[in-house]
């Protein structure tokens, strides 16, 4: 496992993404899979974390084999 030091969050996370998560899951508070999958809010930020974190799984804290 490679050390990961916690980034700032992307300027536009609150705004697209938790804001927007929040709000379906106060509306849908129990989706199932299909339904939440078709709500990938996250998917806005994904490159920015990459570059935040270099490539590194901020989750896992391994470099993803492609």
């Amino acid at each position: 496992m490679i050390p990961v030091v916690k980034q700032k969050e992307p300027d536009n996370f609150d705004k697209d993404v938790r804001q927007r998560g929040l709000k379906y899951l106060n509306q849908n508070p129990r989706p199932n899979a299909k339904d939440f999958s078709r709500h990938g809010y996250w998917t806005k930020v994904n490159a920015d974390i990459y570059r935040l974190y270099r490539g590194i799984c901020a989750y896992t804290g391994d470099r993803p084999i492609f």
